[in-house]
């Protein structure tokens, strides 16, 4: 039933259907917040006012109260990043994602109950380990679908997961609005209890992924299963096979996480892959602020009401043109479209500031051209910049430590995101939108420029092949349009393949 077995429709509605329920949880609860924001503040001053604080809270208690509400997230978010190597390293892919579902679930139930019984301090708990299975699952399910994607494909896959997340933003912020569900918030946190529920019933039937299966349990019985599982029966099993086990050669298996992670420091080839990956990341670092101030810092030029409506449109276009990036995922390389894309993006805040400043001094019709900047990030970032980020340091691993170096990346932007997130609004009071050219301006061109002289081309080539450029040996073999033939209709046995790499 669940079997899509090489076909690309199906492929795409697993893929899909598995972002949607996996991501839901980090997306939904960081877009919501954003026009829900009324709700919310009502909630907790109730809180108080039936503890016996006739006057509520005051200004000063409830700007700590939310900040400590948005942020907290981070905290969870790096407990989830730092058991997910041991989770998805010695219990698979599948069992990480089950178990982030499982403990989404309970966050999200808790946090419900907490709002009904008026406890705000169990919110901020229950927001915390829900929070913490988005650390898990965030991580885990870009490894998941690259490592069961064909090559050819493995792109286009990939984009599906920030698609979805930027789909559920919108969802989040529609939600969020106070004709809707922004002045319930019980009902508006429990919406997640639904896609929480939906991924058990989805991750349950489907295999681990065969590279797991193959390097880490030795299995290849259970990977030949997967592989024809996902990729269909059609394929050249050995080859793919070979193929995978050449990620594993002189690579250590199974090392204990403090020796797995100074050999992630200490080898060059690994550490340039963690040092893009984190690179890459810095590029994506506005997407946060913007995500959680945009009405804020539009309401310096427009009225409450159209700022929200402004912050709506630019992640609707943000979603589009991730629709739109998903289909040239795999048509062009990942170094022009990320250098591209990462530069046109950085020139989109420049845009902004200086339009800011004309508003401000010269009034008229200047104040626009800040919202055709925020549309215009919204759409660099969704139709290859953002996307990209996320998965390229899946793309410069070997399997063994794939897990890894992806929560450490991951990790690192956490802790990046918190700390500028934190600083973004005091620095904006301080100096106002200049803020941005030390926060994020000359920190992307600092990204770009190293990613410009170090990330080699992933796009249709083979792991290990990335691995040995980035170790020096330039394999650029044809691999460029890499693609696996079908098995002849007249062989009988995977042994009897005849292939031809295209």
């Amino acid at each position: 039933m669940f079997a899509p077995e090489g076909r690309p429709i199906y492929l795409i509605l697993l893929f899909t259907v598995l972002s949607f329920v996996t991501n839901f949880q980090d997306s939904y609860s960081n877009s919501y917040v954003n026009t829900a924001y009324d709700g919310f503040q009502d909630y907790f001053n109730q809180s108080y006012i039936n503890r016996s604080n006739a006057h509520g809270l005051s200004k000063w208690a409830w700007t700590w109260i939310w900040s400590v509400f948005l942020n907290i997230w981070s905290i969870g978010m790096m407990f989830g990043i730092f058991i997910t190597p041991y989770l998805s390293d010695h219990y698979g892919r599948k069992t990480a994602l089950i178990v982030s579902a499982i403990i989404s679930i309970f966050g999200t139930g808790l946090a419900v109950v907490a709002i009904i019984l008026k406890i705000p301090e169990l919110v901020l708990i229950a927001r915390t380990i829900a929070s913490s299975s988005c650390g898990v699952s965030f991580t885990t399910l870009y490894v998941f679908i690259q490592e069961v994607s064909p090559t050819s494909l493995r792109g286009t896959y990939s984009f599906l997961v920030q698609n979805t997340y930027m789909f559920i933003n919108v969802i989040g912020f529609a939600l969020g609005w106070d004709l809707i569900l922004g002045k319930h918030v019980d009902i508006l946190t429990g919406v997640g209890l639904i896609p929480g529920a939906l991924a058990l019933l989805i991750m349950f039937p489907l295999k681990e992924t065969p590279k797991f299966l193959l390097i880490h349990k030795n299995n290849r019985l259970a990977a030949i299963k997967s592989l024809k599982f996902y990729q269909g029966e059609e394929i050249n099993v050995n080859e793919i096979l070979e193929i995978i086990q050449k990620e594993a050669k002189d690579e250590k298996l199974n090392l204990p996480f403090r020796k797995a992670l100074l050999e992630t420091i200490r080898v060059p080839y690994l550490r340039n892959a963690l040092l893009i990956g984190i690179m890459a990341f810095n590029l994506i670092n506005p997407v946060w602020t913007i995500l959680y101030l945009s009405s804020i810092l539009l309401e310096a030029n427009f009225t409450d009401d159209v700022s929200e409506y402004i912050s709506f449109g630019y992640i609707v276009a943000q979603f589009l043109a991730g629709l739109g990036g998903a289909f040239v995922a795999d048509s062009f390389g990942r170094r022009p479209l990320l250098l591209i894309s990462a530069t046109i993006n950085t020139l989109t805040i420049v845009s902004y500031i200086l339009f800011n400043r004309l508003a401000f001094y010269f009034g008229g019709l200047y104040k626009y051209g800040c919202v055709g900047s925020l549309i215009a990030y919204g759409i660099t970032y969704g139709i290859a910049l953002g996307p990209i980020c996320f998965f390229i340091s899946a793309e410069l691993t070997p399997q063994q430590y794939r897990s890894l170096i992806q929560s450490i990346v991951i990790a690192v932007n956490t802790v990046i995101s918190l700390i500028i997130t934190f600083l973004s609004l005091p620095a904006y009071n301080w100096i106002d939108i200049w803020s941005f050219i030390p926060l994020f301006v000359l920190p992307s061109i600092i990204s770009i420029v190293y990613i410009a002289y170090v990330m080699p081309e992933t796009r249709g080539r083979e792991i290990y092949q990335i691995i040995e450029e980035l170790k020096g040996s330039k394999s650029k073999t044809s691999s460029m349009n890499t693609n696996y033939t079908k098995i002849s209709e007249n062989s009988n046995s995977d042994k009897e393949i005849n292939f031809e790499r295209l």
